[in-house]
């Protein structure tokens, strides 16, 4: 293909709009390095979470009293005597005096904490408890979570995560980093492998730009989105008639990896960017080359991030349930961006868009004037707008987009080292709200893009002063900044579970010395699925009791001698512990 024809102007060119106003890139790379010296980039042991309910306890941890045996019979671990419905037999030497118990049946979370404290009453136990299990995690723990210590994060570097003005990121982390369901589409300029990227958090993505030359990467469009570069070089720009002229010389800009590290770099592991959505998949659909890109290949790529049919392009196996656009140019939404947008929304993709870094109405850059899509204007750390932000009405929330760390590469045009840097734009803005977006969806999956859109607004942070510009004709930034508080409205709290009501319908049949006891379900499981019953038998009117035994069955019989008084208890059992007992008295026999 020839480098030297003549540029074609029916289409539209979309600039990605960090490129106007990057800060200080260069002595940015030397920040991140001495952030990271003197910073641990030792990862963290694997979190782990406690056993659940459908996880059978098979053993007991066990400390005894000073000189006491384990064992009080071949086989019979001491204490066995003490507990009902299981016998214990001895297990192995744990550290600090401890020893392991085995149950000769599984037992619920439940009903091991009544045997074991049946056992802790046996005055030769100092305590016991269940040996529930733990199992290793994907996310990393909550605690660990609202404090990543990624060093550029950990050294107050990353204010639009976790500053007075920024999304307050650990509120969110506290509650969710991500679901790996959720997908964020990134339609910019393509990807690169990163230490700070984890590979196992994208998903396919594919090369949506039809030109070869725009490309870059020798030929058109594929099922390969990696960047290989989009600089642009004097003579490029200056050859009249040629596909660049009048772009400006520039460096290879790796947007749209800057883009995804603000969404879901991995964090807290030790080194470089903590991110909005660390939990969350990305994935990269590349629209953008040399010089931007055109409005037909942003078109078809909104189209297949959403789970549209694009002809000749494999269909889309994980489609977006959000689409970030940090791009943007001059002029009206035409109507066939519009009608992608559309179609992307009815499909349930929530679209962000940048408002454009113009410092003008952003009403006159698309598609940040485009309906049903999320207008993102910047904001810096003082709680005001950036002065290059685009603003006016169409803008529907700010958010941190003034020295935003985020992945790069050192690379000048092709590919080189890995790198940080810290940029300015709406484009920085944008992913935040992206994350923000991918955040809701995690927790609430059925949310629609109006609803995503709606908890933004709805739960913004005001601006310093309560304005975002001292200029009234530039006052127009959204109803505010947005934050995770968008995340946990409406995360109902985890519920309080209680011990079971008593059972229902006690009663007993009688056939000469045997009586056959019958019960119901308590009215009330205390929250928590009821795992069986405890049942105990006085002989003597309820002076005295034999030990609690356990059924999963709601009833059992009872052999009774004769003229005795017998009485009998039941409760029912859920992880909490016992519940009230219900109590019947028997006829004598």
């Amino acid at each position: 293909m020839r480098t030297d024809r003549v540029r074609m102007r029916t289409h539209r060119v979309f600039a990605a709009t960090a490129t106007a106003l990057v800060v200080a890139a260069a002595p940015l790379a030397a920040a991140a390095a001495t952030a990271d010296a003197g910073v641990s980039a030792t990862v963290p042991p694997s979190a782990t979470v406690r056993g659940t309910t459908d996880l059978p306890v098979t053993q007991l941890i066990v400390k005894y009293q000073p000189g006491v045996s384990p064992t009080e019979a071949p086989g019979v671990a001491t204490g066995d005597r003490a507990v009902d419905g299981v016998d214990l037999e001895p297990g192995r030497k744990m550290s600090l005096g401890l020893r392991t118990v085995k149950l000769s049946e599984p037992l619920s979370e439940g009903e091991a904490a009544v045997t074991a404290a049946e056992l802790t009453a046996d005055p030769r136990v100092v305590n016991a408890e269940p040996d529930v299990r733990v199992r290793p995690t994907k996310d990393v723990s909550a605690q660990s979570a609202t404090n990543p210590n990624d060093p550029i994060y950990t050294s107050n570097n990353m204010w639009g995560l976790n500053g007075t003005y920024g999304i307050n990121g650990p509120a969110a982390w506290a509650v969710t980093t991500g679901s790996p369901s959720v997908v964020v589409a990134v339609i910019d300029t393509g990807i690169l492998s990163h230490t700070d990227l984890a590979g196992a958090n994208q998903v396919a993505g594919y090369d949506m730009i039809d030109d070869a030359l725009v490309a870059n990467d020798g030929d058109g469009r594929d099922a390969d989105p990696s960047d290989p570069g989009d600089w642009v070089t004097q003579a490029e720009s200056d050859q009249q008639g040629g596909w660049f002229e009048n772009c400006g010389a520039s460096d290879s800009s790796w947007h749209g990896t800057h883009v995804r590290g603000t969404i879901n770099a991995s964090s807290d592991n030790g080194q470089g960017v903590a991110s909005v959505a660390p939990g969350v998949k990305t994935q990269a659909v590349r629209a953008l080359g040399k010089c931007g890109g055109s409005s037909s290949d942003v078109i078809d790529a909104i189209t297949w991030a959403s789970g549209g049919v694009v002809p000749n392009v494999p269909s889309n196996a994980t489609p977006a349930e959000v689409i970030n656009m940090s791009l943007g140019g001059p002029g009206s939404c035409d109507s066939f961006t519009q009608s992608a947008i559309n179609g992307a929304v009815t499909r349930g993709t929530t679209v962000v868009v940048a408002a454009g870094n113009s410092n003008q109405d952003a009403s006159n850059s698309t598609p940040a004037n485009c309906n049903n899509v999320v207008t993102v204007g910047a904001i810096g750390s003082n709680g005001k707008r950036a002065s290059f932000s685009n603003y006016g009405s169409v803008v529907d929330v700010s958010a941190p987009g003034v020295g935003i760390y985020s992945t790069v590469n050192a690379g000048t045009t092709t590919p080189t080292t890995d790198d940080y840097q810290s940029w300015a734009g709406t484009s920085m803005a944008t992913p935040h709200v992206a994350g923000l977006a991918a955040l809701q969806l995690s927790i609430f999956p059925s949310l629609a893009p109006a609803d995503v859109e709606a908890r933004l607004k709805a739960n913004s942070l005001a601006f310093a002063g309560g304005v975002c510009d001292p200029n009234p004709a530039k006052a127009a930034c959204g109803v505010g900044i947005a934050t995770t508080a968008s995340v946990a409205v409406g995360v109902p709290a985890a519920p309080t579970v209680k011990v079971p009501g008593s059972v229902v319908g006690l009663k007993a049949t009688y056939k000469r010395a045997t009586a056959k006891l019958s019960w119901r379900t308590p009215a009330s499981n205390g929250g928590a699925t009821v795992t069986g019953y405890r049942f105990r038998v006085s002989k003597n009117g309820g002076r005295s009791w034999s030990g609690w035994r356990f059924t999963r069955a709601t009833k059992t019989s009872l052999k009774r001698a004769r003229k005795l008084s017998y009485v009998i208890q039941v409760a029912a059992v859920n992880v909490k512990g016992r519940g009230p007992a219900a109590k019947l008295k028997l006829r004598k026999y």
